[in-house]
């Protein structure tokens, strides 16, 4: 593992597992008749309380704590978590109600406003365990959430920072903080400070996101490169992503993730997008205007190989387009370099500074391969229309042995599963697989 990611994967522990169990601790010895059932009867509004701020610092979009914590990784992060918030919500609240405490019009509006946006969240996160609630608006109702998913998004974002407010007035009413010595109070702030810092830092990046214009569009049969001009370099790296925002334009709403099919040692000031058309977003961003204004936040992912690793890109469908990015960056030695694309049909291959794939055949080694700019990798590119999918066999064609290769894999997550079991059948080991987990 990454020893910057083990650094934060250790903070992450530390927020939501330590810190509670220090914050009861306190409590515990600074109680004046201790005892195991009291300081227990804290754990519960305390880790909330806790949990509640990490959950937002999770989602912040600041490019920096992806170089300690992938960004998809925080996402399923803060997933699972909010399983554990809904459920100490509830536990906290009954316990409340049935021991005859008072509720104040607060306590209700913090509970209301919590099982709200737990409810919101069934309807428009795709996740397998709510895609019941959406399949029963689509057969019952007649109604497609995922045109609201914008809307949502919004509401589910600003809702959680209005909870976050209201959590910490309502813990200071508690005077839980009071309970404990003077570590409890000190702690209680700056969990609370950092979060609006990181906040308020989150905020002030937006205000200078890049700004664009779009320059061209190249349309395909069911994707399209988007070409754009910024007002000034973006730094970025080959494999990761952005998210676009097209603020002028009303049918536009939100901003949504795309991948770089440009490379930065390419340019910095022309970036390119390869989008696939999946959506009523997708659908009129084909066809925007060109000299569009569109802001460019980013950029995020950890999808990003080491210069001196062996490396083997593997991808399907539009998954090609990250991984074309990585292929073209002459970040990485040609010799090195291998990839394992499949692709409907070369029509709709993402193509870019002059690249044109060859189809190989099943009998067919790796071929090297070529931009305007010169020599960029090691090939086998085929077409699924062909009933030529990736298997083991291609694998067994690089050079050497397969265990030694770094893979990177960008597909859809039952074609990954797939390809990551005969990877692991090959003894290619765990670590050596790379892959961002989106399908959250």
């Amino acid at each position: 593992m990454n020893r910057r990611y083990a650094l934060g994967y250790g903070v992450s522990l530390f927020w939501y597992i330590g810190i509670p169990i220090i914050l009861v601790l306190d409590q515990y010895f600074s109680s004046f008749y201790p005892t195991v059932t009291s300081s227990m009867g804290y754990f519960i509004p305390i880790a909330l309380y806790v949990w509640m701020l990490g959950n937002v610092v999770l989602t912040v979009k600041i490019p920096t704590l992806q170089r300690f914590f992938p960004y998809d990784t925080r996402i399923q992060l803060h997933i699972l978590s909010s399983f554990g918030i809904i459920c100490f919500v509830l536990v906290h609240a009954f316990t409340k109600i049935f021991s005859g405490y008072v509720i104040d019009i607060l306590t209700w509006s913090l509970f209301a406003l919590i099982v709200i946006l737990f409810l919101l969240s069934w309807y428009w996160i795709r996740i397998p365990v709510f895609s019941v609630v959406r399949w029963i608006m689509r057969v019952v109702f007649k109604h497609d959430p995922s045109r609201e998913y914008d809307l949502l998004k919004i509401i589910h974002q600003y809702g959680f920072y209005l909870l976050t407010v209201l959590m910490y007035i309502h813990v200071n009413n508690s005077s839980i903080e009071e309970k404990g010595s003077i570590l409890s109070g000190t702690l209680y702030f700056i969990l609370f400070a950092s979060t609006l810092i990181l906040l308020a830092y989150s905020f002030i990046r937006r205000l200078r996101r890049h700004r664009g214009t779009v320059t061209g569009i190249e349309k395909k049969e069911e994707s399209f490169i988007l070409h754009v001009t910024l007002d000034r370099p973006l730094r970025y790296r080959a494999g990761q992503f952005a998210y676009l925002q097209f603020p002028k334009i009303k049918t536009l709403v939100g901003s949504h993730p795309f991948s770089f099919l440009s490379s930065p040692q390419q340019g910095k000031t022309i970036v390119s997008f390869g989008i696939k058309i999946s959506g009523d977003f997708t659908e009129r961003l084909a066809n925007v205007p060109l000299g569009s204004m569109v802001r460019i936040d980013g950029a995020y992912g950890a999808f990003c190989p080491n210069s001196n690793e062996k490396i083997c890109l593997v991808g399907t469908g539009i998954g090609v387009v990250p991984l074309m990015s990585i292929l073209t960056s002459r970040e990485y030695s040609p010799h090195s370099l291998f990839a394992i694309f499949s692709i409907r049909n070369a029509k709709e291959f993402p193509s870019i500074y002059g690249f044109q794939p060859e189809i190989s055949s099943e009998q067919e080694e790796f071929k090297a391969h070529r931009t305007d700019s010169g020599l960029i990798g090691n090939m086998l590119c085929l077409e699924t229309s062909q009933q030529s999918r990736i298997s083991s066999s291609h694998f067994a064609k690089l050079p050497g042995n397969a265990s030694d290769y770094v893979y990177y894999i960008c597909s859809s997550p039952t074609v990954r599963n797939s390809i990551v079991s005969i990877l692991r059948l090959m003894g290619v080991s765990k670590t050596r697989i790379v892959f961002e987990n989106f399908s959250y």
